[in-house]
C-alpha cells in the first residue's frame, strides 16, 4: 500500500467520525435550543395569562367598590333589612330589588349602549342569597319559568359567604352557572353595620382569547368534573372525569 494511502485512509476515517460527531453536536444544539425558544414561549404566555388574570380581578373589585357606598344601593339594602333575609319570597326583599332596579336601571343601558354587553353587576344579601342579578328582567329560573326570588347561593358561591363573613373586598376566579368567571366583590355597610356585598362579574373568555390569535398555539381550558353540577350553562364539548 502506498504512503498517501496509509496515511490517508485513517485521516479520512477520522474526519468522517468527527464530522459526524459534529453533525450530533449541531443537531443536537438546535434541537436544545428549539425546545428553549418553545419553552420561552409557554412561559411567556403563562406570565401573560396570570397577569391578564390579575388585571381582570382587580379591575372586577374596582367596579364593584363604586357602588359599595352608593346611596341608592345603601337606600335599597334598608328596605331589604326590613324583611326576612332567609326568605326568598320575601315582600321587603322584592321592594328592595325593584328599587335597585329603578335607580341603577340608566347606568345598564348605558353600558349595553356603549359597551355592547350588560355590566354583570350582581348584589348579594349577608344570608348568601342573591339579592338582584342586574342584568336579568328576573332573578332565576324555576320549572321552566323565570321568577323574581332570592336564591340561595351557599351551596357553590364560597366567595359570597367569605365577603359577608369577613367583611372584607375579595377577588379572583370562582366557577358560577355559566362557568369561570373573573369576580371581584366588595362588601356594602352603612354606619357600621354591615348590610350585605356587590360583585361585577367579568368572562374568563377574555383571558384566553390573546392565546386563540396565535395560529401556531392551541389551549384548551380543562374543569374538574366535579364542578359540572355547577357550571349547569356551561357547553358540553367533552367531559373528562375527575381523576380524583
Amino acid at each position: 500500500m502506498k504512503i498517501r494511502l496509509k496515511v490517508g485512509l485513517p485521516t479520512a476515517g477520522i474526519a468522517v467520525v468527527l464530522s459526524g460527531l459534529c453533525l450530533w453536536f449541531v443537531h443536537d444544539q438546535l434541537q436544545s435550543l428549539e425546545e428553549d425558544v418553545i419553552q420561552d414561549n409557554l412561559d411567556g404566555r403563562v406570565a401573560q395569562v396570570l397577569t391578564s388574570i390579575t388585571q381582570a380581578s382587580d379591575s372586577a373589585l374596582s367596579q364593584a367598590a363604586l357602588f359599595s357606598l352608593e346611596e341608592d344601593v345603601i337606600a335599597a339594602y334598608e328596605i331589604a333589612h326590613q324583611g326576612d333575609l332567609a326568605d326568598e319570597n320575601d315582600p321587603y326583599l322584592q321592594q328592595a330589588r325593584e328599587a335597585l332596579r329603578a335607580k341603577l336601571g340608566d347606568t345598564m343601558k348605558g353600558h349595553k349602549l356603549n359597551v355592547g354587553s350588560d355590566f354583570k353587576i350582581h348584589f348579594h344579601l349577608p344570608s348568601v342569597r342573591s339579592l338582584a342579578r342586574m342584568w336579568r328582567p328576573k332573578q332565576a329560573k324555576r320549572n321552566g319559568e323565570w321568577v323574581d326570588i332570592s336564591d340561595d347561593l351557599s351551596a357553590f358561591r364560597n366567595t359570597v359567604a367569605d365577603v359577608n363573613t369577613s367583611k372584607v373586598p375579595i377577588k379572583g376566579i370562582e366557577p358560577g352557572r355559566g362557568g369561570f368567571t373573573i369576580r371581584g366583590l366588595a362588601p356594602i355597610s352603612n354606619e357600621g353595620k354591615h348590610l350585605g356585598s356587590v360583585e361585577v362579574l367579568l368572562p374568563f373568555t377574555e383571558i384566553m382569547r390573546p392565546l386563540e390569535e396565535d395560529e401556531k398555539l392551541k389551549a384548551l381550558l380543562f374543569m374538574d368534573a366535579k364542578l359540572l353540577p355547577i357550571t349547569t350553562q356551561t357547553p358540553r364539548r367533552r367531559q373528562i372525569p375527575s381523576p380524583l
